[in-house]
């Protein structure tokens, strides 16, 4: 969906398929989730460096504001929600919970 709507907005003519309605499918049964990071960001600023990790990590926030424009701009109802929270039953998180950086805020698309 994501691309057919990047194509349309380019000003591409576009027909989307779906075997039932459009978003039926496992792309519509996420439960509207944007989570931001990666797993192993350690470990990619390790093998690939801070400028390249840092890219990284900001193409992944960005993704959150195109498709808030994108909520925004085609009057989708939904029931967005800007909370998020790691779980572990392991004592001290099993060494997977550690502090993340902040999100980065960055200027409106556009």
């Amino acid at each position: 969906m994501a691309t057919a709507l990047t194509l349309a907005e380019r000003g591409y003519s576009v027909v989307v398929l779906d075997q039932n309605r459009i978003g039926w499918g496992a792309s519509g049964r996420n439960g509207g989730q944007l989570i931001g990071g990666f797993a192993g960001q350690g470990r990619m600023v390790r093998q690939l460096g801070n400028e390249v990790a840092d890219a990284v990590w900001d193409m992944g926030w960005r993704g959150h504001e195109i498709i808030e424009q994108r909520v925004a701009n085609n009057g989708i109802e939904c029931d967005r929600k800007h909370d998020y929270m790691d779980l572990s039953d392991q004592p001290a998180g099993g060494g997977f919970l550690r502090p993340q950086p902040p999100a980065r805020l960055f200027p409106p698309l556009g």
